[in-house]
């Protein structure tokens, strides 16, 4: 993206990875190399699972939260 002609999405990804590690862990180098796509879907695995864990593990009512009544 270009804005005032200077290349704004240049500027705006080595922060967005500073703020966030795991972008670039899970940006490819070669989307044709098999290990390096491997590697990608372990980790999206791996996330998943962080991710998936602790909402299993919670209660339904901690997951469903209704509002009170007139809200």
């Amino acid at each position: 993206m270009t804005i005032s002609g200077v290349r704004v999405d240049l500027l705006a990804e080595p922060e967005l990875d500073r703020r966030d590690p795991e972008r670039a862990r899970l940006r490819m180098a070669d989307s044709f190399a098999p290990e390096c796509v491997r590697s990608v879907i372990r980790r999206l695995g791996e996330v998943r699972s962080g991710f998936s864990g602790p909402l299993r593990s919670a209660p339904l009512e901690s997951l469903t939260p209704r509002p009170a009544p007139g809200r």
